[in-house]
């Protein structure tokens, strides 16, 4: 593939470039990419062009976004500059939703702060919403979503337990995986039909680069994008599919799926060792929910062409594999703070190289959030003694306005 042999760039204002595009040092020119002009296809791109690609958007970024406002759903990094830059790209048609399920009040507004921040640092093109999909029990976490910019959506639970035929399932699914059958108010996000894609993310999950290519790409419009959790699969159950991950899922909205995922639940056909009819598939931690629906619906019910998977080294990491571990930080698109712990839980470097890049990340991207919202920097917690702080200290979300 040839190489990226000169870089055009174009300069709105004084002092602000923007790289748009790059050339082949061929005959035909690298088409101008999805991020702009939606015609470039990603996987006749090297890597060297594709990073080279997420630099210029960054650039672009940090010349013309200025401080950020939080208080909009609407995401947009705003300015004439990216404003011109953006018009007529693929991604600038489509409207996404960045969202969330909040099954229980607790302390994780700082993840949805900073995860928040990282979305807003990544994606100047594609018109997003910030959605929260919450349940009537959860109240006192309202007034910070709501502050933050996320537009509430509330939902009953799919079904309760009680309402399941099968036996098995029915006295075991409130005792399996984070939260039993009210982690099934993920399926919700398929309702979610104002929205051409959505993505699904946990709170302690973080996005490192631009996106757009999955929205846009064509090979990538399926109902599902994926990872899948290896490590939660049971070698002695012999699956015949790893359960997927509930921390990273973009999905096409659709009351097909929807209804469909929701009859197999109320069916109830989840066996003992076997998991979900049979198949050996959801014989696993969660598996009873989101992580092993997720994963027989896909692999035995829909048609193969209605998913695929991503890696799990690149896309939602964990660095749960040495694989993963040692992926090189540029070829990181997302993370998902799980074994590598939660910035505000763990003030230390963590477990591995690669997990004290996640952590300085998150803290780049915290400081970030700070300092555009005009709230107190937060010093950065550690136990080796090479900082001012020894425990974690919480953002000052109560200063933002509306809280």
């Amino acid at each position: 593939m040839a190489s990226l042999q000169r870089l055009l760039w174009f300069t709105f204002g004084v002092g602000v470039t923007v790289l748009l595009f790059g050339m082949r040092d061929s005959v035909s020119q690298l088409p101008e990419t999805h991020f702009y002009h939606g015609k470039t296809d990603y996987g006749k791109l090297t890597r060297a062009e594709f990073n080279k690609v997420q630099e210029g958007i960054q650039q672009g970024i940090r010349g013309v976004k200025g401080g950020l406002s939080i208080g909009a759903a609407t995401g947009s990094v705003g300015g004439t500059a990216m404003d011109m830059a953006c018009a007529g790209s693929a991604a600038a048609k489509l409207k996404v939703a960045f969202a969330i399920t909040v099954t229980k009040d607790g302390p994780y507004l700082d993840g949805v702060a900073v995860l928040k921040q990282s979305i807003l640092n990544t994606h100047p093109c594609v018109q997003f919403e910030f959605v929260a999909i919450v349940w009537s029990n959860v109240t006192e976490s309202r007034p910070g979503l709501k502050s933050l910019g996320f537009i509430l959506r509330e939902f009953a639970p799919p079904l309760l337990a009680k309402d399941i035929r099968g036996k098995e399932l029915r006295e075991t699914i409130d005792k399996t995986g984070c939260c039993g059958s009210m982690e099934l108010l993920k399926l919700r996000a398929y309702q979610l039909s104002e929205y051409d894609r959505v993505l699904l993310l946990d709170m302690d999950a973080m996005l490192v680069k631009n996106l757009d290519h999955l929205f846009v790409e064509p090979k990538m419009q399926t109902s599902l994008l994926f990872t899948w959790d290896h490590e939660m699969d049971d070698p002695a159950s012999r699956s015949a599919a790893p359960p997927v991950h509930g921390g990273f899922l973009l999905l096409t909205p659709s009351e097909k799926h929807y209804q469909a995922m929701v009859d197999v639940v109320l069916e109830g056909d989840f066996r003992d060792s076997t998991g979900w009819a049979g198949s050996r598939i959801g014989w696993c931690w969660g598996g009873q929910t989101i992580q092993g629906l997720w994963s027989y619906y896909y692999k035995i019910l829909a048609a193969q062409s209605e998913s695929l998977e991503l890696d799990p080294c690149e896309y939602n990491s964990m660095a749960t594999t040495r694989e993963c571990r040692y992926m090189d930080w540029e070829r990181v698109m997302s993370v998902h703070f799980t074994w590598c712990s939660k910035p505000w839980e763990l003030c230390g470097r963590g477990r591995e190289p690669i997990c004290e890049r996640m952590h300085t990340h998150w803290w780049n991207m915290r400081k970030e959030f700070e300092v555009s919202n005009g709230l107190p920097v937060g010093p950065r917690c550690c136990q080796d003694g090479n900082c001012s702080a020894r425990t974690y200290k919480k953002i000052k979300l109560e200063l933002l306005p509306h809280f």
